[in-house]
């Protein structure tokens, strides 16, 4: 006869930057939800109209990052950072969100032994892309690959559907044409 003896697994704590935009307002409520973990923590650039007994808020400039360095000393990272040409203003400004806020990122959570980085980026990153998005997005997981860091997951999903708050008139057009 088998018997199943329950283990009492340590609570993991996790860093989550990115929660205001679509994905990653989806990812806290699963994370404050797990029974996995016991200490979630956000970084924004505005605080996120949430309470939770777990959740702990951290409202920075993320030209600062290096500020909140021990907010980083968790078990798992989940960067859902991103943004749009159009919200960024600038093929400059996308650049500086989606690879060097994102890189800086991952280079804090290798400085603070964070076991494993998951990053949202999207289906077709590569760096040899035509399509500036997907090159810088592909750039972005390449020079993160490089930091070696201990467990490194990529999520590549195709188009992102939900409500936002503002409207690509892109996105409105595929989600159209490929339910």
């Amino acid at each position: 006869m088998i018997s199943l003896v329950k283990v009492n697994m340590p609570k993991k704590s996790a860093l989550l930057l990115g929660a205001t935009g679509l994905v990653g307002s989806h990812l806290l409520t699963h994370l404050l939800e797990s029974n996995i973990y016991e200490d979630v923590r956000l970084i924004t650039r505005r605080k996120v109209e949430q309470n939770h007994p777990k959740l702990k808020q951290y409202v920075a400039d993320f030209e600062h990052l290096d500020a909140l360095c021990e907010v980083f000393k968790v078990d798992d990272v989940f960067c859902c950072l991103g943004t749009t040409i159009k919200q960024a203003k600038s093929k400059a400004m996308f650049r500086k969100v989606d690879y060097d806020y994102i890189v800086q990122v991952a280079q804090l959570s290798k400085k603070q032994k964070v076991q494993c980085f998951l990053l949202l980026s999207s289906i077709g990153a590569n760096p040899n892309s035509p399509v500036f998005y997907l090159q810088i997005k592909g750039e972005t997981e390449v020079t993160i690959q490089h930091l070696n860091l201990p467990n490194f997951q990529v999520f590549r999903p195709s188009l992102l559907l939900g409500k936002r708050s503002d409207f690509r008139i892109a996105e409105a057009c595929f989600s159209w044409m490929s339910p």
